[in-house]
Formats: structure tokens, sequence, C-alpha cells
């Protein structure tokens, strides 16, 4: 500690007193008077920091709203905690009907709802730009409520379609289509396996059996060759 003269009354007083015990003068401490200054101004400057940081996301989210879109916001599902959409453009009531739907799938669990909400919203936009209408009526028709089979169905049915459209036996292809008029999935199962019971029964030696079972089934391929191996069993 050392002793300096009172500015004032000339006392000697210790450096470290803020006033002088005689005269009463307050000392100044430029020092710390600038060390005070300079916390003043720090959180001044903070405080704009934290108005400035605040605005920006409310004037974002005006703009967003004016504009009519949204690059990230979260739909609640009713139980406490939302589920994330992203660029969702999509009716009010399509979403809705796809956000219930996760919620039914798993009532309690969150994360397998934003899983099933994200993949039923992928479907949904796959199915609004399929180009055969026919098929995604079907797909439609089989699965009103879950678009992720109905993009499941469409592409089954799209690719039996097409093979359909390709086969060479047109007896067999005839049976395929009278079945199943409208199922292009079962119409291909139903070619291919009348088609190889066709070519066994070809291949079997004219006998008994074999025109037992033709007669019993003359349009049914599968079913001949049920029946004759069924009587050349006994």
């Amino acid at each position: 500690m050392t002793l300096i003269s009172c500015p004032e009354c000339k006392n000697e007083i210790s450096s470290k007193a803020n006033s002088c015990p005689r005269c009463g003068y307050k000392k100044v401490c430029s020092g710390r008077l600038t060390g005070c200054l300079g916390i003043v101004l720090i959180l001044y400057i903070l405080v704009i920091l934290c108005d400035f940081g605040s605005d920006s996301p409310r004037s974002s989210y005006s703009s967003s709203r004016r504009s009519g879109t949204s690059s990230k916001s979260s739909v609640s599902t009713g139980q406490g905690k939302p589920i994330k959409t992203e660029n969702i453009a999509l009716s009010r009531s399509a979403e809705e009907e796809i956000r219930d739907f996760a919620r039914r799938e798993y009532p309690n669990d969150y994360k397998m709802q934003q899983y099933v909400y994200e993949k039923q919203i992928s479907a949904h936009r796959y199915m609004s730009n399929v180009a055969d209408s026919e098929v995604q009526k079907n797909a439609i028709r089989e699965f009103p409520n879950d678009y992720s089979m109905q993009k499941y169905t469409y592409d089954k049915q799209l690719s039996a379609k097409r093979y359909m459209s390709i086969v060479a036996d047109k007896e067999v292809k005839k049976i395929a289509t009278r079945e199943y008029p409208n199922g292009y999935s079962m119409q291909k199962y139903t070619y291919d396996k009348q088609f190889s019971a066709k070519q066994y029964m070809t291949a079997m030696p004219i006998s008994n059996a074999k025109s037992k079972a033709q007669r019993e089934y003359p349009n049914d391929y599968s079913m001949q060759k049920y029946t004759y191996d069924r009587i050349i069993s006994r």
C-alpha cells in the first residue's frame, strides 16, 4: 500500500482509499471507470445483437407467411409432440389425412409417426404424377387410405401390365385375363402358372389319365395338370 496526497486538503491518504477521511473528497479511479464503461458497452452491444437475432427469424417467418411458403414447419400430432414437415405442397385435407394415418399406425411412437408421415407424403406426390390412370385407379381402389401401398401396388401392376402386353401364348392370356380382368399382377401370376401347366400337359404321353383331365377342365391347364398327377399317382 502507498500513500498519496489528497488533491483537496493535501492530507496523506491510502492509494486504495475511495475518499479522504479528513475532507471527504471522493477519489475517481480512472482504471475502474474505464473498466465499468467497458462492461456497460459490452452489455449494450449484447442487447443490440439479441434484438437483431430475435427480429431476424420473425421477419423471415412473416415474409414466408406472406408468400405462402415455408421451408420447414411442424404439424401437431395432438399428443404433445409435433410431426415435422418439409416443403409440403398438399391440400390441407390430404395433409391432415396423412397425419392422422401416421398417428393411427403408431399412436405412442413419435419417431415412427414421423417416418410414416414422410413416407406417405412421398408416395402421395408420386401417385399424383403417375402416367397410367387405369393402373392408378386399381391401386387406389385396393388401398384408398394408404399412399405407400398405392405406390407399391401401382409399380407392381404397371410392370405386370407391360409383361402381359408382350406374352406369346394368346390362348393362355385369354384364360388369365378372363379370371382377373382388372388385376394385372394376378393376370401375370395366372398366365405363368397356366403356361407352365400347358407345357407340362403337352409333354405328357396320350393316355386315359390325360384324356380325363382334359375333358374335366378343357380351359384350365393348371387343373388339368393337377387332375392328371392325381390320377397317375393312385
